[in-house]
C-alpha cells in the first residue's frame, strides 16, 4: 500500500509473468514469478523488488506517531 501512496519509494522493480496457486492443499497461495522469462507466460504483473528503506521507515512512523504519513518528523 506504501507503493501505491508514495511510488518514489520503488527504487527497483521488474515486470514478469506471475501465477498464484489457487488449489487446495499445502501450496495454495504461492506465487510463481517467472523472473528468467522460462514459462510461456506474459509477463504484466509489476514486481516491486526493492524501497527506499528510509523514506518507507519514515512514513510508517510518521502515520503511527501522528497519523498523517506525509508528515515529516
Amino acid at each position: 500500500m506504501a507503493c501505491l501512496l508514495c511510488p518514489d519509494l520503488v527504487t527497483a522493480a521488474g515486470t514478469y509473468f506471475v501465477d498464484v496457486d489457487e488449489r487446495e492443499g499445502l501450496t495454495r497461495g504461492y506465487s510463481l514469478v517467472d523472473e528468467h522469462g522460462v514459462t510461456d507466460g506474459d509477463p504484466r504483473t509489476r514486481v516491486v523488488e526493492s524501497v527506499d528503506e528510509r523514506q518507507f521507515e519514515r512514513m510508517v512512523l510518521d502515520t503511527l506517531l501522528h497519523g498523517d504519513p506525509e508528515r515529516s518528523l
